[in-house]
């Protein structure tokens, strides 16, 4: 499911398990994103400003600052700004606890791992256009 868009769309990965970070590089840049990766939630909130992507997809757990603190850092910066970055949550959790999480932190929505990439696609898809 190769994008045509003639714009090509730049997404933040924040992942710090480099296998899930290699497979989920691979499989954007397969679909022409320029991808840029971060491995912890404090590179993810420096990543989001000196970089200015389109989407972010944010693991809620990794080391240093988590996935929800560091939304929470970027939507704090956001206030003052007219723009809203679209976030998505890349967890292992199913409880409606933690989905609920997604959230109230100020995710738009989250995908579920194992990662099911035709659906993890579309959602991408959704919000970049």
């Amino acid at each position: 499911m190769a994008t045509d868009n003639k714009k090509k769309f730049k997404i933040l990965l924040a992942e710090d398990n480099i296998l899930n970070q290699r497979l989920i590089c691979t499989v954007l840049k397969k679909n022409n994103f320029d991808v840029i990766t971060a491995v912890n939630g404090n590179e993810a909130c420096e990543m989001n400003k000196s970089e200015k992507p389109d989407l972010i997809l944010m693991d809620v757990e990794m080391p240093d600052v988590n996935g929800y603190e560091a939304v929470k850092r970027i939507r704090e910066t956001e206030k003052n700004s007219r723009s809203r970055i679209p976030i998505l949550a890349i967890t292992g959790h199913y409880l409606q606890e933690d989905i609920d999480n997604v959230f109230n932190c100020g995710m738009d929505d989250y995908i579920s791992k194992p990662i099911a990439f035709e659906e993890f696609l579309n959602k991408i898809f959704t919000f970049l256009e």
